[in-house]
């Protein structure tokens, strides 16, 4: 597969998708064409370009997204609470409105 790379010292700096068209080793607007067999191996920052080989860091991680904490089960209670209150104090603000004649 052919990519458009943009290499600094040897650093993968960014890289794209390249027509099959293009040669390899044609620059063009600061990139470079080159082929790549594993582009999981392809991570701006983290991947070197040894001997004509793009070579991913062998320290890099892979970023975790966040944990999302689950509320506690108080927590989820009083947001339960809070909701009746407002649909009861929504009800209760129709049934005015339908008692006093409805909406004019």
């Amino acid at each position: 597969m052919k990519i458009n790379a943009k290499v600094e010292d040897d650093l993968l700096v960014g890289w794209g998708y390249a027509s099959d068209e293009r040669v390899v080793g044609e620059e063009h607007d600061g990139l470079t064409v080159y082929e790549a067999d594993d582009i999981s191996q392809l991570v701006g920052g983290h991947t070197h370009l040894i001997d004509g080989e793009f070579v991913l860091d062998t320290d890099y991680q892979e970023s975790q997204p966040p944990e999302q904490q689950e509320p506690s089960p108080a927590e989820q209670i009083a947001a339960l609470k809070q909701q009746n209150d407002e649909l009861q104090s929504a009800l209760l603000e129709l049934s005015d409105i339908l008692l006093s004649g409805g909406l004019s």
